[in-house]
């Protein structure tokens, strides 16, 4: 026998598990909570979509941002470059070098010299995380109906004569089935004996 619906007001009985919480519930309220779910999850999904493509200009500011740094530290190597070039031709037009002087420009010239060279040989150090889309983060799982695996039931015992063309309301608990066949509604026993009739 099923167990009774979760909401404590509720007097059906479940006829679903849901499976993300957990929870038995009768039709109506399966509905009503896979409604609330959805309700929920939308606006996630939607939020999702909306800030996806705020995400990746960010990434594209910082690779603008890592562009330019780049640009601004090749262009100070090439100032100290021109000032040094300016001032040795400065110090030959007047003559007055000195070996202090040689040695300043050498000093500056191997500066340069070494951060070229580091610069070519590790570029600018970022710290980059990747962005990992996992395609498996979302499983939508094959909807199916209550499946039967109906070479598990027992053999025929009875029938009970439904030739109607509409199909029948019926319920059942332990001891009867009730069943609407209309016009009359009848309560039928284990043994599917009529134990009362309504017209």
């Amino acid at each position: 026998m099923p167990p009774p619906c979760i909401i404590e007001t509720c007097k059906r009985k479940s006829s679903a598990l849901c499976h993300c919480c957990n929870k038995n519930l009768c039709p109506d309220h399966l509905k009503e909570h896979d409604d609330s779910i959805n309700s929920q999850i939308h606006p996630l999904v939607d939020k999702w979509r909306h800030d996806s493509p705020k995400e990746i200009d960010r990434f594209y500011e910082k690779f603008q941002e890592l562009q330019q740094r780049c640009i601004e530290r090749v262009s100070q190597k090439r100032k100290k470059i021109h000032q040094l070039k300016l001032k040795t031709n400065e110090l030959i037009r007047e003559q007055e070098t000195t070996y202090d002087d040689i040695s300043s420009f050498k000093a500056i010239i191997n500066d340069i010299k070494r951060d070229i060279d580091q610069y070519e040989e590790n570029g600018i150090l970022v710290d980059v995380h990747p962005l990992i889309i996992n395609n498996n983060l979302i499983y939508i799982e094959k909807w199916t109906l209550n499946e039967i695996d109906i070479s598990t039931l027992s053999s025929l015992y009875r029938t009970i004569d439904c030739s109607n063309d509409d199909w029948p309301v019926l319920t059942s608990n332990n001891r009867f089935l009730l069943l609407n066949q209309y016009p009359n509604l009848r309560l039928f026993d284990k043994e599917l004996t009529i134990v009362k009739q309504c017209p």
